[in-house]
């Protein structure tokens, strides 16, 4: 366990000790979520698996001592998966331009809009408003939110890159 002045770092931790949290939270969701609701036990699941994943690329770091504060905020506060990056003090982070700004909050907007789009169109057309529904959450959160975090970590001078680079204008899944 590291103490105040020591930095939060697994650099000494055994490879397969990294790994561990990836083994033992889906496992532990799975033993205690048997008598769950099936969607209590996805989210469980999901969140599990994502955690194991943080704390591997966490633990995969080669920055040799990233402060705690920044190491925690990478653990908790961004979803991101590039710790190298994120944790990296002598990195420039690229300011954020008005016009990301703009286009982050435009994708969030989008996306609240088609989420009551969505509201008022399920009654009658279930499936047209389940999409529209689900294409807002994804609007909101991954394309507007995360974008919006982005800018938030690079306003305070660490170099979080956007998660997801235009999605909407993706040809192809790579």
């Amino acid at each position: 366990m590291a103490t105040v002045s020591e930095p939060l770092s697994v650099q000494h931790t055994p490879r397969l000790a990294s790994w561990l949290p990836l083994l033992v939270l889906p496992a532990t969701a799975l033993i205690l979520g048997a008598d769950w609701p099936a969607w209590t036990l996805m989210w469980s699941l999901s969140f599990a698996i994502y955690a194991g994943f943080k704390w591997l690329t966490f633990a995969d770091a080669t920055i040799a001592s990233p402060t705690n504060a920044r190491s925690l905020a990478y653990l908790l506060l961004w979803p991101g998966m590039d710790a190298d990056t994120f944790l990296d003090r002598s990195q420039a982070a690229q300011e954020p331009t008005l016009a990301e700004r703009l286009h982050a909050v435009l994708k969030l907007t989008l996306g609240l809009a088609l989420i009551i789009l969505a509201k008022q169109m399920v009654s009658e057309h279930p499936l047209i408003g389940g999409w529209a529904g689900m294409a807002g959450v994804v609007f909101v959160l991954h394309f507007g939110l995360l974008h919006l975090l982005s800018t938030f970590w690079r306003d305070l001078g660490i170099q979080a890159v956007p998660i997801m680079n235009a999605p909407i204008m993706a040809s192809s899944l790579s």
